[in-house]
Protein backbone atom coordinates (compact mmCIF):
# COMPACT_ATOMS: atom_id res chain seq x y z
CA UNK A 1 0.00 0.00 0.00
CA UNK A 2 1.64 3.14 -1.27
CA UNK A 3 1.59 6.05 1.77
CA UNK A 4 0.33 9.60 0.79
CA UNK A 5 3.61 11.38 0.26
CA UNK A 6 4.50 8.45 -2.37
CA UNK A 7 1.14 9.17 -3.99
CA UNK A 8 1.69 13.06 -4.08
CA UNK A 9 5.05 12.35 -5.72
CA UNK A 10 3.22 10.09 -8.49
CA UNK A 11 0.83 12.79 -9.04
CA UNK A 12 -2.36 11.08 -7.26
CA UNK A 13 -4.48 12.33 -4.61
CA UNK A 14 -5.27 11.24 -1.39
CA UNK A 15 -9.13 10.25 -1.40
CA UNK A 16 -9.09 11.28 2.27
CA UNK A 17 -7.12 14.22 2.29
CA UNK A 18 -8.69 17.67 1.69
CA UNK A 19 -7.21 21.17 0.79
CA UNK A 20 -7.77 23.97 3.02
CA UNK A 21 -9.95 26.09 1.07
CA UNK A 22 -8.56 29.88 0.84
CA UNK A 23 -11.08 32.29 2.15
CA UNK A 24 -10.97 36.14 1.86
CA UNK A 25 -10.53 36.95 5.54
CA UNK A 26 -11.95 40.27 6.67
CA UNK A 27 -10.91 42.27 8.89
CA UNK A 28 -12.74 41.71 12.28
CA UNK A 29 -14.13 44.87 14.29
CA UNK A 30 -15.38 44.01 17.90
CA UNK A 31 -18.14 46.55 18.85
CA UNK A 32 -17.07 46.71 22.76
CA UNK A 33 -19.44 48.63 25.27
CA UNK A 34 -17.07 50.49 28.32
CA UNK A 35 -17.05 48.65 31.43
CA UNK A 36 -20.66 48.93 33.85
CA UNK A 37 -19.47 51.46 36.06
CA UNK A 38 -18.68 53.88 33.16
CA UNK A 39 -22.17 53.90 32.17
CA UNK A 40 -23.54 54.31 35.32
CA UNK A 41 -21.38 56.88 36.37
CA UNK A 42 -22.12 58.84 32.46
CA UNK A 43 -25.44 57.96 32.31
CA UNK A 44 -25.97 59.63 36.19
CA UNK A 45 -24.12 62.75 35.62
CA UNK A 46 -26.32 63.48 31.98
CA UNK A 47 -29.52 63.04 34.14
CA UNK A 48 -28.49 65.65 36.94
CA UNK A 49 -27.08 67.70 34.16
CA UNK A 50 -28.67 67.74 31.23
CA UNK A 51 -26.69 69.93 28.13
CA UNK A 52 -28.48 72.68 27.53
CA UNK A 53 -30.28 72.74 24.13
CA UNK A 54 -30.43 75.82 21.31
CA UNK A 55 -33.15 77.81 21.41
CA UNK A 56 -36.12 76.62 19.09
CA UNK A 57 -37.14 78.38 15.84
CA UNK A 58 -38.84 81.66 16.75
CA UNK A 59 -36.88 82.16 19.72
CA UNK A 60 -38.94 79.66 21.60
CA UNK A 61 -37.24 77.60 24.30
CA UNK A 62 -37.42 74.47 23.71
CA UNK A 63 -40.13 72.06 25.38
CA UNK A 64 -39.97 69.51 28.61
CA UNK A 65 -40.05 66.46 25.77
CA UNK A 66 -36.79 67.93 23.97
CA UNK A 67 -35.05 68.82 27.26
CA UNK A 68 -35.92 64.90 28.41
CA UNK A 69 -33.84 63.95 24.70
CA UNK A 70 -30.62 63.00 26.25
CA UNK A 71 -28.33 62.11 23.73
CA UNK A 72 -25.51 59.26 25.07
CA UNK A 73 -23.31 59.84 21.47
CA UNK A 74 -21.58 62.33 23.22
CA UNK A 75 -20.58 60.31 26.02
CA UNK A 76 -19.16 57.46 23.41
CA UNK A 77 -20.48 54.84 24.84
CA UNK A 78 -23.72 53.83 23.06
CA UNK A 79 -25.42 54.83 19.55
CA UNK A 80 -28.40 54.87 20.08
CA UNK A 81 -30.86 57.82 22.01
CA UNK A 82 -32.67 57.52 25.50
CA UNK A 83 -35.28 59.52 26.19
CA UNK A 84 -35.30 60.09 30.05
CA UNK A 85 -37.90 61.96 31.26
CA UNK A 86 -37.18 63.97 34.69
CA UNK A 87 -40.27 65.30 36.79
CA UNK A 88 -40.66 68.80 36.82
CA UNK A 89 -40.69 68.89 40.44
CA UNK A 90 -36.90 68.17 40.43
CA UNK A 91 -35.62 71.49 38.51
CA UNK A 92 -36.83 73.03 41.62
CA UNK A 93 -34.73 73.88 45.19
CA UNK A 94 -35.74 71.35 47.85
CA UNK A 95 -36.17 73.53 50.87
CA UNK A 96 -37.01 72.34 54.69
CA UNK A 97 -40.79 70.97 55.86
CA UNK A 98 -41.93 74.29 57.69
CA UNK A 99 -44.75 74.20 60.62
CA UNK A 100 -46.99 76.84 62.06
CA UNK A 101 -47.24 78.80 58.74
CA UNK A 102 -49.09 82.19 59.70
CA UNK A 103 -50.43 80.75 62.45
CA UNK A 104 -51.74 83.78 65.11
CA UNK A 105 -52.06 83.61 68.51
CA UNK A 106 -55.59 84.18 69.24
CA UNK A 107 -58.10 84.20 71.68
CA UNK A 108 -58.90 80.22 70.92
CA UNK A 109 -55.71 78.98 71.09
CA UNK A 110 -55.06 80.96 74.12
CA UNK A 111 -58.05 79.25 75.86
CA UNK A 112 -57.09 76.31 74.62
CA UNK A 113 -53.54 76.27 76.05
CA UNK A 114 -55.06 77.44 79.38
CA UNK A 115 -57.62 74.25 79.46
CA UNK A 116 -54.79 72.34 79.08
CA UNK A 117 -52.90 73.98 81.74
CA UNK A 118 -55.68 73.29 84.01
CA UNK A 119 -56.00 69.59 83.32
CA UNK A 120 -52.12 69.23 84.25
CA UNK A 121 -50.64 69.12 87.70
CA UNK A 122 -49.51 72.52 87.25
CA UNK A 123 -52.97 73.97 86.68
CA UNK A 124 -54.39 71.97 89.46
CA UNK A 125 -51.73 73.07 92.09
CA UNK A 126 -51.71 77.05 91.34
CA UNK A 127 -54.83 77.80 89.65
CA UNK A 128 -56.06 79.59 92.51
CA UNK A 129 -53.50 82.12 91.65
CA UNK A 130 -55.01 83.80 89.15
CA UNK A 131 -58.05 84.97 90.37
CA UNK A 132 -55.18 86.14 92.90
CA UNK A 133 -52.61 87.93 90.15
CA UNK A 134 -55.27 88.61 87.56
CA UNK A 135 -58.62 88.64 88.86
CA UNK A 136 -59.99 86.10 86.73
CA UNK A 137 -59.01 83.79 83.80
CA UNK A 138 -60.91 86.15 80.53
CA UNK A 139 -58.41 88.72 81.96
CA UNK A 140 -56.04 86.61 82.09
CA UNK A 141 -56.73 85.49 78.10
CA UNK A 142 -57.28 88.55 77.04
CA UNK A 143 -54.15 90.54 78.18
CA UNK A 144 -51.61 87.23 76.87
CA UNK A 145 -53.36 88.08 73.83
CA UNK A 146 -52.90 91.73 73.45
CA UNK A 147 -49.54 91.78 74.55
CA UNK A 148 -48.82 89.12 71.89
CA UNK A 149 -50.46 91.66 69.30
CA UNK A 150 -47.99 94.42 70.79
CA UNK A 151 -44.96 92.75 70.98
CA UNK A 152 -45.26 93.65 74.73
CA UNK A 153 -45.11 90.69 76.33
CA UNK A 154 -43.77 90.87 80.18
CA UNK A 155 -43.50 88.11 82.91
CA UNK A 156 -42.84 88.17 86.76
CA UNK A 157 -39.17 87.22 87.74
CA UNK A 158 -39.02 83.39 88.53
CA UNK A 159 -38.41 82.15 91.66
CA UNK A 160 -35.89 80.02 91.82
CA UNK A 161 -35.00 77.91 94.70
CA UNK A 162 -31.91 74.92 95.72
CA UNK A 163 -33.41 71.09 96.16
CA UNK A 164 -31.36 68.52 97.49
CA UNK A 165 -32.28 65.09 96.04
CA UNK A 166 -32.55 62.82 98.98
CA UNK A 167 -31.83 59.49 96.88
CA UNK A 168 -28.74 60.76 95.42
CA UNK A 169 -27.82 63.56 96.44
CA UNK A 170 -27.64 65.58 93.93
CA UNK A 171 -28.10 69.81 94.15
CA UNK A 172 -30.73 71.21 91.60
CA UNK A 173 -31.80 74.93 91.02
CA UNK A 174 -36.02 74.52 90.49
CA UNK A 175 -37.85 77.23 89.21
CA UNK A 176 -40.92 78.53 89.64
CA UNK A 177 -42.72 80.75 86.45
CA UNK A 178 -45.98 83.19 87.37
CA UNK A 179 -49.26 82.00 86.20
CA UNK A 180 -48.78 84.12 83.51
CA UNK A 181 -45.89 82.41 81.82
CA UNK A 182 -47.11 79.36 83.02
CA UNK A 183 -49.87 79.80 80.52
CA UNK A 184 -47.76 80.59 77.75
CA UNK A 185 -45.86 78.12 77.77
CA UNK A 186 -48.60 76.00 77.18
CA UNK A 187 -49.61 77.90 74.34
CA UNK A 188 -46.23 78.00 72.74
CA UNK A 189 -45.98 74.11 72.88
CA UNK A 190 -49.70 74.27 71.38
CA UNK A 191 -48.37 76.12 68.74
CA UNK A 192 -46.04 74.05 67.91
CA UNK A 193 -47.69 70.82 68.34
CA UNK A 194 -47.09 69.50 64.82
CA UNK A 195 -43.43 70.12 64.77
CA UNK A 196 -42.90 68.25 67.83
CA UNK A 197 -45.05 65.71 66.71
CA UNK A 198 -42.65 65.73 63.49
CA UNK A 199 -39.80 65.81 65.69
CA UNK A 200 -39.19 64.03 68.36
CA UNK A 201 -39.06 60.32 68.13
CA UNK A 202 -41.48 57.10 69.32
CA UNK A 203 -39.12 56.17 72.14
CA UNK A 204 -38.12 59.59 73.39
CA UNK A 205 -41.05 58.40 76.06
CA UNK A 206 -40.17 60.81 78.65
CA UNK A 207 -43.36 63.31 79.45
CA UNK A 208 -45.75 61.77 76.84
CA UNK A 209 -48.88 60.66 77.35
CA UNK A 210 -49.82 57.37 77.44
CA UNK A 211 -45.58 56.41 77.37
CA UNK A 212 -43.49 57.36 80.66
CA UNK A 213 -41.73 55.08 82.99
CA UNK A 214 -44.19 51.94 82.44
CA UNK A 215 -43.47 52.15 78.69
CA UNK A 216 -39.63 52.05 79.23
CA UNK A 217 -39.46 49.42 81.34
CA UNK A 218 -41.54 46.96 79.03
CA UNK A 219 -39.24 47.82 76.19
CA UNK A 220 -36.13 46.80 77.60
CA UNK A 221 -37.99 43.80 79.04
CA UNK A 222 -38.97 43.01 75.91
CA UNK A 223 -35.40 43.53 73.82
CA UNK A 224 -33.66 41.85 76.69
CA UNK A 225 -34.42 38.89 75.70
CA UNK A 226 -32.77 39.21 72.48
CA UNK A 227 -29.11 39.33 74.17
CA UNK A 228 -26.95 41.06 73.04
CA UNK A 229 -24.99 44.51 74.60
CA UNK A 230 -26.62 47.82 75.89
CA UNK A 231 -24.76 51.06 76.43
CA UNK A 232 -26.32 53.60 79.10
CA UNK A 233 -25.77 57.61 78.32
CA UNK A 234 -26.35 60.55 79.95
CA UNK A 235 -25.89 63.79 79.36
CA UNK A 236 -23.99 66.22 81.91
CA UNK A 237 -26.56 68.92 83.16
CA UNK A 238 -28.97 68.65 80.25
CA UNK A 239 -31.38 71.48 80.74
CA UNK A 240 -28.30 73.98 81.24
CA UNK A 241 -26.56 73.08 78.86
CA UNK A 242 -28.70 73.75 76.50
CA UNK A 243 -28.35 77.15 75.25
CA UNK A 244 -31.32 79.92 74.57
CA UNK A 245 -29.57 80.38 71.13
CA UNK A 246 -29.35 76.60 70.02
CA UNK A 247 -32.99 76.37 70.84
CA UNK A 248 -33.91 79.62 68.51
CA UNK A 249 -31.75 78.72 65.70
CA UNK A 250 -33.78 75.16 65.68
CA UNK A 251 -37.24 76.93 65.92
CA UNK A 252 -35.79 80.10 63.24
CA UNK A 253 -35.04 77.09 60.54
CA UNK A 254 -38.28 75.54 61.13
CA UNK A 255 -41.45 77.52 62.59
CA UNK A 256 -42.78 80.39 60.12
CA UNK A 257 -45.16 82.24 62.41
CA UNK A 258 -43.78 85.21 63.88
CA UNK A 259 -45.98 85.61 67.14
CA UNK A 260 -45.17 81.87 67.86
CA UNK A 261 -41.16 83.01 67.39
CA UNK A 262 -41.84 85.93 69.63
CA UNK A 263 -43.44 83.75 72.44
CA UNK A 264 -40.55 81.12 72.48
CA UNK A 265 -38.18 84.08 72.50
CA UNK A 266 -39.55 85.72 75.34
CA UNK A 267 -40.17 82.58 77.27
CA UNK A 268 -36.36 82.29 76.45
CA UNK A 269 -35.02 85.41 77.66
CA UNK A 270 -36.25 84.80 80.84
CA UNK A 271 -34.56 81.59 81.64
CA UNK A 272 -30.59 83.10 82.21
CA UNK A 273 -28.64 81.23 78.93
CA UNK A 274 -30.09 77.74 79.21
CA UNK A 275 -33.33 76.24 79.68
CA UNK A 276 -35.24 76.51 83.40
CA UNK A 277 -35.95 72.93 85.49
CA UNK A 278 -39.11 73.11 86.13
CA UNK A 279 -40.66 74.62 83.16
CA UNK A 280 -42.81 73.23 80.83
CA UNK A 281 -41.58 74.72 77.62
CA UNK A 282 -38.24 73.99 78.48
CA UNK A 283 -39.22 70.68 79.47
CA UNK A 284 -40.65 70.35 75.28
CA UNK A 285 -37.52 72.21 73.93
CA UNK A 286 -35.10 69.47 75.26
CA UNK A 287 -36.76 66.85 73.81
CA UNK A 288 -37.23 68.60 70.60
CA UNK A 289 -33.08 69.57 70.40
CA UNK A 290 -32.06 65.44 71.36
CA UNK A 291 -34.45 64.40 68.75
CA UNK A 292 -31.58 65.02 66.88
CA UNK A 293 -29.62 62.95 67.99
CA UNK A 294 -32.32 60.21 68.08
CA UNK A 295 -32.85 60.63 64.47
CA UNK A 296 -29.12 60.39 64.36
CA UNK A 297 -28.71 57.13 65.66
CA UNK A 298 -31.50 55.66 63.33
CA UNK A 299 -29.36 56.51 60.48
CA UNK A 300 -25.83 54.88 61.87
CA UNK A 301 -25.40 52.30 59.34
CA UNK A 302 -22.63 49.80 57.99
CA UNK A 303 -22.68 48.01 54.95
CA UNK A 304 -22.00 44.78 55.33
CA UNK A 305 -22.00 42.03 52.68
CA UNK A 306 -23.56 44.59 49.75
CA UNK A 307 -26.39 45.24 52.82
CA UNK A 308 -26.86 47.94 55.29
CA UNK A 309 -26.64 46.57 59.16
CA UNK A 310 -28.02 49.44 61.20
CA UNK A 311 -25.46 49.53 64.31
CA UNK A 312 -27.84 49.82 66.82
CA UNK A 313 -31.14 47.75 66.90
CA UNK A 314 -32.95 49.20 69.56
CA UNK A 315 -32.97 52.58 71.47
CA UNK A 316 -34.46 54.37 74.45
CA UNK A 317 -34.58 57.89 75.40
CA UNK A 318 -35.90 59.03 78.70
CA UNK A 319 -35.38 62.64 79.34
CA UNK A 320 -31.62 62.95 79.31
CA UNK A 321 -30.60 59.33 79.93
CA UNK A 322 -30.48 57.16 76.19
CA UNK A 323 -29.98 53.48 76.35
CA UNK A 324 -29.00 52.15 73.16
CA UNK A 325 -28.98 48.43 72.38
CA UNK A 326 -27.25 46.31 70.28
CA UNK A 327 -25.97 42.61 68.72
CA UNK A 328 -22.13 43.44 68.09
CA UNK A 329 -20.02 45.11 70.87
CA UNK A 330 -18.39 47.27 68.44
CA UNK A 331 -20.61 48.35 66.06
CA UNK A 332 -22.13 49.89 69.23
CA UNK A 333 -19.29 51.52 71.02
CA UNK A 334 -18.93 52.75 67.35
CA UNK A 335 -22.49 54.31 67.75
CA UNK A 336 -22.19 55.86 71.17
CA UNK A 337 -18.86 57.55 69.65
CA UNK A 338 -20.30 59.04 67.10
CA UNK A 339 -23.25 59.44 68.94
CA UNK A 340 -21.20 61.69 71.64
CA UNK A 341 -19.33 63.29 68.80
CA UNK A 342 -22.36 64.43 67.09
CA UNK A 343 -24.13 66.20 70.56
CA UNK A 344 -21.19 67.74 71.25
CA UNK A 345 -20.65 69.41 67.40
CA UNK A 346 -23.82 69.83 66.66
CA UNK A 347 -25.39 71.84 70.36
CA UNK A 348 -22.73 71.87 72.87
CA UNK A 349 -23.51 68.79 75.14
CA UNK A 350 -21.43 66.93 77.01
CA UNK A 351 -21.81 63.26 77.29
CA UNK A 352 -20.84 61.70 80.91
CA UNK A 353 -18.73 58.48 80.95
CA UNK A 354 -19.84 55.42 80.02
CA UNK A 355 -19.63 51.32 79.46
CA UNK A 356 -20.74 49.00 77.30
CA UNK A 357 -22.19 46.02 79.50
CA UNK A 358 -23.65 42.40 77.94
CA UNK A 359 -27.61 41.93 79.13
CA UNK A 360 -27.02 39.51 81.75
CA UNK A 361 -28.18 38.63 85.35
CA UNK A 362 -24.44 40.01 86.32
CA UNK A 363 -25.23 42.90 84.74
CA UNK A 364 -29.17 44.14 84.62
CA UNK A 365 -29.93 47.14 82.53
CA UNK A 366 -31.06 50.02 85.25
CA UNK A 367 -33.67 52.01 83.37
CA UNK A 368 -36.02 54.58 85.12
CA UNK A 369 -36.21 52.89 88.43
CA UNK A 370 -36.74 49.17 87.42
CA UNK A 371 -33.83 46.48 87.06
CA UNK A 372 -34.52 44.52 84.23
CA UNK A 373 -32.97 41.48 83.57
CA UNK A 374 -34.02 38.01 80.79
CA UNK A 375 -36.08 36.45 83.31
CA UNK A 376 -37.57 39.01 85.80
CA UNK A 377 -38.08 42.52 86.15
CA UNK A 378 -37.41 44.14 90.00
CA UNK A 379 -37.59 47.45 91.53
CA UNK A 380 -34.21 49.52 92.50
CA UNK A 381 -32.54 48.38 95.54
CA UNK A 382 -32.69 52.06 96.80
CA UNK A 383 -36.34 52.44 95.23
CA UNK A 384 -37.42 49.19 97.00
CA UNK A 385 -36.15 50.32 100.47
CA UNK A 386 -37.56 53.16 100.23
CA UNK A 387 -41.21 52.04 99.59
CA UNK A 388 -40.96 48.77 102.45
CA UNK A 389 -40.05 52.28 104.64
CA UNK A 390 -43.01 54.01 103.93
CA UNK A 391 -45.20 51.00 104.26
CA UNK A 392 -43.78 49.81 107.56
CA UNK A 393 -44.08 53.33 108.74
CA UNK A 394 -48.01 53.64 108.18
CA UNK A 395 -48.40 50.21 109.76
CA UNK A 396 -46.63 51.94 112.78
CA UNK A 397 -48.06 54.98 112.72
CA UNK A 398 -50.97 55.83 110.18
CA UNK A 399 -50.98 59.54 108.86
CA UNK A 400 -52.42 60.83 106.21
CA UNK A 401 -49.72 62.10 105.26
CA UNK A 402 -47.61 58.24 105.82
CA UNK A 403 -50.88 57.44 103.82
CA UNK A 404 -50.10 59.76 100.74
CA UNK A 405 -46.17 58.61 100.76
CA UNK A 406 -47.35 54.31 100.91
CA UNK A 407 -50.45 54.78 98.29
CA UNK A 408 -47.80 56.52 95.93
CA UNK A 409 -45.60 53.41 96.01
CA UNK A 410 -48.30 50.88 95.04
CA UNK A 411 -47.64 51.08 91.04
CA UNK A 412 -43.70 50.33 91.26
CA UNK A 413 -44.57 46.75 93.43
CA UNK A 414 -47.85 46.01 90.98
CA UNK A 415 -45.51 46.38 87.54
CA UNK A 416 -42.64 44.48 88.95
CA UNK A 417 -41.67 41.00 89.87
CA UNK A 418 -42.29 41.30 93.59
CA UNK A 419 -45.54 39.52 94.06
CA UNK A 420 -43.92 36.93 97.08
CA UNK A 421 -42.50 40.36 98.64
CA UNK A 422 -46.30 42.06 98.82
CA UNK A 423 -47.59 38.80 100.19
CA UNK A 424 -45.58 38.18 102.33
CA UNK A 425 -44.59 41.18 103.84
CA UNK A 426 -48.65 41.82 104.60
CA UNK A 427 -48.31 45.01 102.22
CA UNK A 428 -51.34 44.14 100.23
CA UNK A 429 -53.47 44.57 103.61
CA UNK A 430 -51.61 48.30 104.73
CA UNK A 431 -52.28 49.31 101.16
CA UNK A 432 -55.66 49.15 101.02
CA UNK A 433 -55.63 50.95 104.36
CA UNK A 434 -53.47 53.72 102.81
CA UNK A 435 -56.30 54.39 100.51
CA UNK A 436 -59.28 53.80 102.49
CA UNK A 437 -57.41 56.31 104.95
CA UNK A 438 -56.93 58.83 101.76
CA UNK A 439 -60.47 58.55 100.62
CA UNK A 440 -62.11 59.28 103.85
CA UNK A 441 -59.67 62.64 103.96
CA UNK A 442 -60.99 63.26 100.47
CA UNK A 443 -64.76 62.65 101.31
CA UNK A 444 -64.72 64.81 104.19
CA UNK A 445 -63.26 67.99 102.34
CA UNK A 446 -65.52 68.14 99.09
CA UNK A 447 -68.45 67.96 102.25
CA UNK A 448 -66.85 70.28 104.06
CA UNK A 449 -66.39 72.75 100.81
CA UNK A 450 -70.00 71.72 99.90
CA UNK A 451 -71.22 73.81 102.83
CA UNK A 452 -69.38 76.07 102.70
CA UNK A 453 -70.05 76.96 99.59
CA UNK A 454 -74.39 76.62 100.59
CA UNK A 455 -73.47 79.16 103.23
CA UNK A 456 -72.14 81.57 100.49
Amino acid sequence: MAFPRQLEEQGQCWPLVRQRQQRHRQRQVEHRLAPTWVIISTTSYLFLFPPRLPAAAGGERASLAQRSEISLKTSGLVTETRPLARHPESYKVKKLKSYCKGLRVDEALVISAYESWLDSKAGKKNAWRVRQEHGSASALIQEIVREVETRSLTFRPIKRYRHREPTNGKLRIIGVESVKQQVCDYVAVAAMSRLLDAKVGFWQVSSVPGKGQLMAAHAVRRWSQEGGYYVHMDVRKCYPSIKADVVMMLLRRYVRSPDVLYIAESLLATYGGGLEIGSYFSLRMSQLVLSFGYHEVENMRKVRRNANVPLVTHQLWYADDIYLFGRDKRDLRSAARKLQRFLLKGFGLHVKPWKISRISNEEPVDVVGYTVRRNRTTLRGSLFLRACRALRRYRRSPTLKRARRATSYGGWFRHADCVDVWRDNGFSKVFRQARAHISAAERGNHERNDMLCNAD
